[in-house]
């Protein structure tokens, strides 16, 4: 949703998941290439997006971060990258390095307070191939009977996130971060958090539609057949807050 509302924004570039691990849609990501006329005077074109193997700190540097060959209305370059990409070898985890060692990069760090409809979201994207749906084309989503979801690999998942998103504002603690809460500030507060975003990355203000819609077409109590094995699994846990709906809306 914040991604697509910057990449239409006229004073941001905003390339997608350059590092996915499916080669397609780091294709896909660096397509946005096509769009500025100093990338292509340097020979950049949509093929050159990463590839595997390839240093990440050179693609950042070459390919990506060029922002003095930008022309002038474009003040902001970005890409989206999750806690888990660019790990899989010692050349992907250069891109790290050198966003780490870039002084005025600034951050967005996004999240998401339920992490059991992110779960929930991400199996029925998985089962679907649906991993983002336009507003126009909700109708057509595919409809999931309830499905289980095993307590393991519920906590599993559960304890990663929640261990890269510590790790995350550790390693960002010498950056300029704004960090936004999907519940929070997308859904409940899209124009202001917006607005919040272009003040932050220092770009002209630009009212942009909400496109986008959850994967899930039923609350997590519907759509998950064993829900009450599960939330009696996470009872006193740190995680027991996603299947209290009154505070998963009061703190999400």
């Amino acid at each position: 949703m914040l991604v697509r509302s910057l990449a239409e924004h006229h004073g941001v570039r905003m390339f997608g998941e350059l590092f996915n691990p499916d080669e397609n849609e780091r294709a896909r990501a660096y397509s946005q290439i096509r769009r500025d006329r100093i990338g292509r005077r340097r020979g950049l074109t949509p093929a050159m997006y990463y590839h595997d193997g390839e240093d990440g700190a050179d693609f950042l540097e070459n390919r990506i971060f060029y922002k003095r060959f930008y022309e002038g209305w474009i003040s902001s370059v970005g890409f989206k990258l999750f806690y888990e990409q660019a790990r899989d070898t010692l050349n992907a985890k250069k891109a790290w390095t050198y966003l780490f060692e870039s002084p005025h990069l600034r951050v967005i760090h996004l999240y998401r307070f339920n992490l059991l409809e992110t779960y929930l979201s991400y199996r029925i994207a998985k089962l679907t191939d649906e991993w983002a749906l336009l507003r126009g084309d909700a109708s057509k989503r595919k409809d999931v009977p309830p499905l289980r979801l095993e307590p393991e690999d519920c906590a599993a998942f559960f304890d990663e996130l929640v261990a890269n998103r510590e790790w995350a504002r550790k390693a960002w603690k010498n950056h300029s971060v704004l960090e936004l809460n999907y519940e929070n500030d997308l859904c409940n507060g899209y124009d202001a958090t917006l607005a919040r975003v272009e003040n932050f990355i220092e770009v002209d203000h630009e009212p942009a539609e909400q496109r986008l819609v959850k994967q899930a077409r039923r609350p997590p109590h519907e759509q998950i057949s064993n829900y009450d094995e599960l939330k009696e699994y996470f009872r006193y846990s740190v995680h027991e807050a996603y299947f209290n709906n009154s505070q998963s809306r009061a703190r999400g």
